[in-house]
């Protein structure tokens, strides 16, 4: 158990209480795509690709609900547990770019 402990990734301390329109501003910023297709219903390659992120900044980095996050877009939580795994693949691409995002 001690040596799990030790090879575990220590989390980047960041506040959890970002709200999600800021977080979804300054993605879409750096995405070069409007802040109103993260929320809305686009199906545009570049605004999937967008919302797959921020749902894997959401759950995966900042620890919040998928649940608050499904309600925000209108789906099921499953899809959104499902866009976080699918925006993990992003985020290796953004990882310098992601604690500055989410501060």
């Amino acid at each position: 158990m001690a040596t799990l402990l030790r090879e575990a990734p220590v989390p980047a301390e960041l506040p959890s209480r970002i709200p999600l329109e800021t977080l979804a501003a300054r993605v879409a910023a750096r995405l070069g795509v409007p802040g109103s297709v993260l929320l809305g219903d686009t199906q545009t390659r570049a605004a999937v690709a967008a919302r797959q992120l921020l749902a894997y900044l959401w759950v995966e980095v900042l620890g919040r609900r998928a649940s608050a996050l499904a309600r925000a877009w209108g789906q099921t939580r499953g899809n959104v547990t499902w866009a976080a795994q699918r925006g993990a693949t992003q985020a290796a691409r953004w990882q310098t770019e992601i604690p500055r995002w989410c501060r």
